[in-house]
């Protein structure tokens, strides 16, 4: 007896909640004002009705969604796709930034002088490693050539830090489209199951409405995802950053090593880094590796797109008004 005193019970709430009419303080409410109790009491009611329509059919009395009811369940459903599209989003970029899984654009500061500074020893570890190269006095690589190297390998950095920060992004982006679209599909094929189990007909318009919006949030992520070209773009990015990162290994193992080794015309050609025709050969190299890592590419697909525009352009496209037939 004495937790029933304590603590009120849902069914009088509910009751509290719909008797419009009732204004005197109950034994659970000892210090509401009778104001209070009335205004609450009225407002749910009055909600109660904008939200569901109450109709006595052959199987018995039922509730329904009104036209309100309807937008509040779909702008819910909307709302809280919203919220776990989004959530992803920032759960992944942010678990990708913790694990450093590539090397990206600095963030702060601090991330902008470490990038920098390592960078700056790389460069200085390859200009001495150039300056040890023996090689014959008149073939021997040129300042110019080295200057070149140097810049390069600073377009590769900067290369494959834009490529990481794309391609999270993007990747990102699609981890949070296929999360929506599998909740979304989940939501529809179950309240698809359960249309189908009690029929059109006795199917409580709430469960057509969820079925109907988780519907079209299915249809949106997976369209707006193919249109954005997530998964392409990341595919793309994700082959930028593999090929900026493997030339700069590669660079500084040729120069460690005197020597490295190339494929011209699909074979094999072997370089000898202190002969100024080979370094050259070796910068060309590069230079034609680095036109497809800087080289901008968003890609998309809007075949659907296209298609329904002329299936509809089909449905209003004007007819020819016959000619009328001249009298003899």
């Amino acid at each position: 007896m004495t937790t029933q005193r304590n603590v009120p019970s849902l069914t009088f709430r509910v009751k509290v909640c719909m008797d419009a009419e009732s204004g005197s303080p109950q034994a659970g409410w000892p210090r509401l004002p009778k104001a209070l109790i009335v205004a609450w009491s009225r407002s749910c009611h009055q909600l109660r009705q904008w939200l569901i329509k109450e109709t006595e059919g052959k199987e018995g009395p039922s509730a329904n969604p009104t036209l309100v009811g309807h937008l509040a369940i779909s702008t819910g459903l909307i709302l809280l796709a919203s919220v776990l599209y989004w959530g992803v989003f920032f759960t992944v970029s942010g678990i990708s930034s913790r694990w450093t899984i590539c090397q990206g654009q600095p963030q702060t500061e601090e991330d902008e002088q470490r990038q920098l500074g390592e960078l700056n020893n790389r460069l200085v570890n390859l200009d001495a490693r150039i300056g040890r190269l023996s090689a014959v006095v008149d073939a021997s690589i040129t300042p110019g050539q080295t200057m070149r190297l140097k810049e390069q390998i600073r377009q590769l950095d900067q290369g494959r830090r834009l490529a990481c920060t794309v391609g999270v992004f993007y990747f990102s982006h699609r981890y949070a489209a296929l999360s929506l679209s599998t909740a979304a599909g989940i939501l529809a094929l179950s309240s698809l199951a359960l249309i189908s189990k009690q029929g059109w007909e006795k199917s409580n318009n709430a469960i057509i409405n969820i079925g109907i919006t988780s519907g079209l949030v299915l249809y949106s992520a997976w369209t707006f995802s193919q249109l954005y070209g997530q998964a392409a773009n990341y595919e793309n990015y994700s082959r930028k950053y593999v090929l900026a990162n493997d030339l700069i290994a590669t660079i500084e193992s040729a120069v460690a090593n005197g020597s490295a080794q190339i494929s011209a015309n699909q074979e094999p050609t072997t370089l000898n880094l202190a002969s100024k025709p080979d370094m050259a050969k070796l910068i060309g190299h590069v230079d034609e590796r680095l036109r497809v890592i800087n080289k901008p590419e968003f890609t998309g697909d809007a075949s659907f797109a296209e298609d329904s525009f002329q299936t509809i352009r089909g449905f209003i496209k004007p007819g020819v008004p016959e000619q009328p037939t001249p009298s003899r």
